[in-house]
Parts: C-alpha cells; sequence; structure tokens
C-alpha cells in the first residue's frame, strides 16, 4: 500500500512538470487516467446515471457545483469513488444531504459549489483519498491539472474512463476581460485549444502541489480555446469547512 502511494506522488510529480509539453485537448480526448492516480475525483449520480463529478475532502464529505445539484434531493443522489470506468468497479456512497451555497447565483453561476454529505464514511484505501483545500489561489501561469469524465466537445458522449489534462492557470484580470468573471472564481487555459467541458462540471483543479485550488463551473464551447471558469476553493474555503467532519 506504502509503495503504491509514494509511486502515486512520484507519477503526480513528473505529471506536473512535463504534462505542459503534452498534445492533450479536451478532457475526454486527452489521456486516460490509471487506477489511483487521482483518488479524490469520484463519479457522482443521480439515480445510479452520471451527472457530474465529485471531490473527496473527506470521509463523509464531497465537493461538487452547486449547478449539478440544483432541483435534486438526496435520495436520488450517491457517488462512485475509487474506480476510473463509469460502468465498472468503485465503491457506491448514498447522499444524504446536500448544502448548497447559499450565495450561488444560477445565471451568472458565481458562488457556485455545494458539500454533499454521505449516509456512511468512505472507506479509504490507495485508490480512495481526500485532498487538501487550498488557501489561497494559484499564481499566472502556473501548471494545473483537471480530471473527469467529460465529453470532447459539446455534442458529444462522455467519456467511460477518467480522463486528465494540462491546464494553465490565467491571470485574473485577463479572465475577468474575457469571461467576466469575479473574485470567487479562478479560470485555466491550454495551449492546445483544450480543457473541460460538459459532464466535467464539479471536478477538481489541483495546483503543483497537488492541493484542490478549484470546482469546474462552465465554459463557453468545448475545447474552443475559451477559459475554464472554477469556484475558487481558497475563496470559499471557510464556507466548505463548516459542512466538514
Amino acid at each position: 500500500m506504502v509503495s503504491l502511494q509514494l509511486h502515486r506522488l512520484a507519477f503526480l510529480a513528473c505529471l506536473m512538470v512535463f504534462l505542459t509539453a503534452l498534445p492533450v485537448t479536451a478532457i475526454a480526448g486527452g489521456q486516460d487516467a490509471e487506477l489511483g492516480f487521482f483518488p479524490y475525483t469520484v463519479s457522482l449520480r443521480n439515480r445510479g446515471r452520471h451527472n457530474c463529478e465529485g471531490i473527496i475532502i473527506d470521509q463523509s464529505s464531497i465537493l461538487t457545483a452547486a449547478h449539478c445539484i440544483v432541483g435534486l434531493t438526496a435520495n436520488r443522489l450517491s457517488i462512485v469513488a475509487g474506480a476510473v470506468k463509469l460502468d465498472s468497479g468503485g465503491t457506491r456512497y448514498q447522499v444524504s444531504a446536500i448544502h448548497a451555497h447559499p450565495g450561488y447565483n444560477s445565471w451568472a453561476l458565481t458562488n457556485d459549489i455545494a458539500v454533499l454529505k454521505l449516509a456512511s464514511p468512505i472507506s479509504y484505501n490507495p485508490y480512495i483519498r481526500p485532498i487538501a483545500l487550498a488557501t489561497q489561489d494559484p499564481p499566472a501561469k502556473s501548471g494545473a491539472l483537471g480530471s473527469g469524465w467529460g465529453v470532447s466537445r459539446s455534442d458529444g458522449p462522455i467519456s467511460n474512463t477518467l480522463q486528465w489534462i494540462s491546464l494553465q492557470s490565467l491571470d485574473h484580470n485577463v479572465c475577468k476581460e474575457q469571461s467576466g468573471v469575479t473574485v470567487s472564481q479562478i479560470c485555466t487555459t491550454s495551449a492546445n485549444k483544450g480543457g473541460m467541458c460538459r459532464a466535467d462540471s464539479g471536478g477538481p483543479l489541483t495546483d503543483e502541489r497537488i492541493t484542490l485550488v478549484g470546482v469546474y463551473s462552465w465554459t463557453r464551447g468545448c475545447g474552443d480555446g475559451n477559459p475554464d471558469v472554477y469556484a475558487s476553493v481558497a475563496y470559499h474555503r471557510e464556507w466548505i469547512r463548516s459542512y466538514m467532519g
């Protein structure tokens, strides 16, 4: 178990050094993830079907995007952890409570963040682990990683295998000019016009230290070179922590 965990950490460290040179496109057209390399990423299911991503932040708490759970009740939702395939593997956990950010704006998609509580605690193993919350936003032009089962084009199918993509943090003022974001949001871009897309909502953005800096919210188009927008974890950190444990 220890050797596998060290192998995973070594892989991620090397990945963050070299991945900006890799020719990946959108998430679903990018690189297949290996089991255990993104142990904090979970599939959020609505009546058993993949709906969005979620992120393990402790044994009873999952972070996701608020727009993923609008109009839904907890009894319809579950998560599958420890899997890279949507159609096999992993462990299912039932959601028992939903806490959307009280400032969530469905039109502007600001404060697009929610905490889900689970009916039973997650059992950690090398393939299922939490991720630490960032205390500050990533600096402009720093490397980042996204992972999810999203599509590679707006009208395409979701991926059955978890994908990852290399991204770069975008200067906040530049993103504000391009996408009208607020201080509660952060943005990324990709040199190859790749990025997040539909069904990646609620997915994680991690920095070079493999801490959680963002929760994927929206973009214009899909793999069109437009910035990807995330709810800032550092900005919402205290609200998130109020529902942990």
